[in-house]
């Protein structure tokens, strides 16, 4: 008896220690979500907390007759949906899974993946809202690698979106078959869902302000030319990439050479888009992603997967775009993050030209001079 008295204190001691971790209900169009709050009582600004919405769905999950569609919204939920852990990470390379590790070590990785998540400092206000899109060249990169409890502490409401990755997200045969630019079609639903429902986060859906780096940043310059994000947001903000970086977009020959590989790798005809289409929606998730891994990515291509223009999401190619005047004029900051890109220059130089001095301690000025210039012949030859 003394043993289970003395083992009672303890864990009371304990618990009087751990941080107090409460719910946080607010209501979305199509249900209840019951969230968590974090205390934070040392901040020194004037939020002590975060309330956490982790794993929201934006979309129905594109699995089944949704795969390689555009998203459609989810149905509304009977019950109280528990929103205290990060969804799915969407299918993509093994690249990025040890970082992804550090922040989730059990993670899965699944086509079910639409889901967003929201951090707010205080759900009873109107602030400004930071929606913020990931990198990783349109193939890799997930929600829960950018926790942003230090940004709502600011006066921030955040939203950190999942979106379709790959021959997922951007497989497209260049015609009605499968127009592609799913990951992009799904950045605009989510932008949708935040203009509906951000207010009841204690967010301000007329200042919305769009941030990314890298393919994020140039999905950010996408939305500024695309039609169908018009009104949905009211700043902008691009980290290391624009919608003129070569990386921006994907001619349709390389898009359609990279649709014609991975269904080969499938044991799917090529010579007709519709039955090509048919036989990829038989496969499964794990056999497409993997037949994706080894397609080989070398010069002049930029991306495996990307978007394109397809008279739905971009009308134009950007260049054209601009000097027709066809985008938002909204507050736009452009940035760099210091040395990006610098951890591929070496695989690029090596398998793209056949350059084999070692970049392990930096390019030397006649190193960088011939892997510009190799660069530029490769995209006048695209």
């Amino acid at each position: 008896m003394l043993f289970k008295i003395n083992m009672l204190w303890m864990f009371s001691v304990i618990c009087a220690f751990l941080p107090l971790v409460t719910s946080e209900m607010v209501s979305t169009r199509y249900s209840d979500i019951d969230g968590l709050v974090v205390p934070y009582p040392n901040a020194s600004g004037p939020f002590k907390s975060v309330s956490k919405f982790l794993g929201v769905p934006f979309a129905a999950p594109p699995v089944g007759e949704l795969r390689l569609k555009a998203p459609i919204q989810p149905k509304v939920w009977a019950d109280i949906l528990q929103t205290k852990k990060h969804g799915d990470v969407c299918w993509q390379g093994k690249l990025m899974e040890i970082f992804t590790k550090m922040f989730a070590p059990n993670f899965t990785y699944s086509e079910d993946c639409l889901y967003l998540d929201v951090y707010s400092p205080n759900v009873s206000q109107s602030l400004p809202v930071l929606f913020y899109i990931h990198g990783g060249g349109y193939e890799y990169g997930t929600a829960l690698t950018y926790p942003s409890d230090l940004l709502a502490l600011h006066g921030l409401v955040v939203v950190v979106v999942q979106y379709r990755l790959g021959p997922f997200g951007f497989f497209t045969t260049g015609d009605s078959a499968a127009p592609g630019n799913y990951g992009m079609l799904d950045q605009v639903e989510v932008l949708k869902w935040v203009k509906d429902n951000i207010a009841n986060f204690g967010g301000d859906p007329s200042k919305v302000t769009i941030a990314g780096v890298s393919a994020g940043a140039t999905s950010v310059s996408l939305h500024l030319m695309s039609p169908l994000s018009n009104g949905l947001f009211h700043q902008a903000i691009a980290e290391s990439g624009v919608d003129l970086s070569p990386f921006a977009i994907q001619p349709h020959s390389s898009a359609l050479r990279f649709a014609n590989h991975l269904a080969e790798k499938l044991d799917c005809a090529t010579n007709d888009h519709s039955a090509m289409l048919a036989c990829i929606l038989r496969q499964k998730d794990v056999d497409i992603q993997k037949a994706s891994d080894t397609l080989p990515l070398g010069m002049p291509d930029n991306l495996r997967w990307g978007p394109v223009l397809d008279n739905h999401f971009l009308l134009d190619t950007t260049r054209n775009l601009r000097e027709k005047g066809d985008f938002r004029k909204v507050n736009l900051m452009i940035s760099f993050t210091s040395h990006e890109g610098a951890g591929a220059v070496g695989y690029m130089a090596n398998r793209g030209f056949g350059m084999t001095e070692s970049v392990d301690n930096g390019a030397s000025p006649s190193f960088f001079k011939k892997f510009a210039t190799n660069f530029a012949h490769s995209l006048n030859s695209r």
